[in-house]
Order: structure tokens, then sequence, then C-alpha cells
């Protein structure tokens, strides 16, 4: 267990104190039933505890994530995002291939940096692809990837 970033050996009393027996196998499997299905959306402090301080932006153990990825011509936008961004985040490139077998190569965008990224960008006028070719739309759904 982690206690403040550090690793602590645990007795058998310390789980014994804060986790319960369960009565059988049917009761096990309830539960784990009702934690998977929660896990699509909550994240595990608010399976635990009820409540977390994150809100809805917290995904720890969550099975599936929200990823936000910037992608296309991003080069010419480079000093907006990095003003939406804001100083000390590191932005990584990641490439990804969907599930429909879409690849798709941008930056990774923090979850807690999506809101002032897209303010930064909309403020410059910057949210709008730019449709050259007759088929070319926008994504307006997002992707998941599992």
């Amino acid at each position: 267990r982690r206690v403040h970033g550090q690793l602590r050996s645990e007795t058998l009393d310390d789980v014994r104190s804060r986790w319960t027996e369960c009565s059988g196998i049917e009761e096990a499997e309830r539960i784990w039933c009702e934690q998977y299905a929660a896990s699509e959306t909550q994240c595990v402090h608010r399976w635990q505890r009820g409540n977390c301080k994150r809100l809805r932006r917290c995904d720890v153990g969550l099975r599936r994530r929200m990823f936000t990825v910037l992608t296309g011509a991003v080069l010419s936008l480079w000093p907006a995002v990095e003003r939406g961004i804001g100083g000390g985040s590191r932005l990584r490139v990641i490439r990804l291939c969907t599930d429909q077998g879409r690849r798709i190569v941008g930056v990774l965008i923090p979850s807690t940096k999506v809101d002032r990224l897209i303010a930064q960008l909309t403020a410059n006028n910057l949210t709008q692809p730019d449709l050259d070719e007759p088929n070319q739309t926008p994504d307006t759904e997002p992707i998941v990837l599992d």
C-alpha cells in the first residue's frame, strides 16, 4: 500500500480493519459486477469513498479513459498551443490506431489543460479546420480507445 508516495507493508490486522470478508461467491460476484459497471464512468475514489476532489476530471481506476489529441497541421499553431497549455507541462507526441483502423499522430493534451487550450485557440480564431478538400470534415465524435 502507498502512503504519501511511499510503499508500506501491511499486517493482516490492517487489512481486516479496512475490508470485510464476503459471505460467499455470490456476494463477491455481485460486488465485482457492481464495481466493474461503475468503473466505466466513476473513478476509484468515488467508488470507495463516495466522492472525489477532482470531480469529473479524475480517471484513476477507470476502465475507459478519454484522451484529447491535437492533430493536423499543429506546427503553425504551436505558439498558441504553448500559451494554452501553459508552463510546466510537457507535451507528448503520440501515434495510435483506432478500432476502426484509422491512424492518428498528434499531441497528447493533458486533461487538466483542455479547457484552457480551447479558450486560447478560440481567442485566436484557430479552432475552425481548414476545409480545402470537398469531402474533408472535422471530427465531431470522440474516438474511444479500449
